[in-house]
């Protein structure tokens, strides 16, 4: 359960096609990642990209949602694989901590920051272990 895999994937880029998209959405299952930057493609004036023929909006759009939607599938898979070990913890003045697998955790009140603690989850609320 210690595998943390993060990418930054981009939605549409303009010599993405069907197949390409199909490939990033088994990419985000078969690593798995787990921490997805996602974000729509956009055109920087002066630059090769932008000088292609682009995909609508509406497409790009609807690529990167698809991405998205598949990250977090693999993210709230690979959360619920972690309830119940134990982690030693980084807590942060949030009220949060980061494990050793970079997964983020909601940590009992008043835990003090900065320091090393040991913790098992045992739920996940938010997106947080807890």
């Amino acid at each position: 359960p210690d595998l943390a895999v993060g990418a930054d994937l981009i939605a549409g880029f303009p010599t993405e096609d069907d197949a390409a998209h199909a490939q990033n959405i088994s990419l985000i299952r078969e690593l798995p990642i787990v921490h997805a930057h996602i974000f729509p493609f956009s055109a920087r004036a002066h630059t090769p990209a932008a000088r292609m023929p682009q995909h609508a909006k509406s497409l790009i759009k609807s690529r990167a949602a698809d991405l998205r939607a598949v990250a977090q599938e693999v993210r709230n898979d690979w959360l619920n694989s972690l309830i119940g070990h134990n982690f030693n913890i980084l807590s942060e003045r949030d009220g949060t901590g980061h494990a050793e697998n970079f997964a983020r955790i909601r940590l009992p009140a008043n835990t003090p920051a900065g320091r090393i603690i040991n913790f098992t989850p045992t739920q996940i609320i938010d997106g947080y272990l807890a």
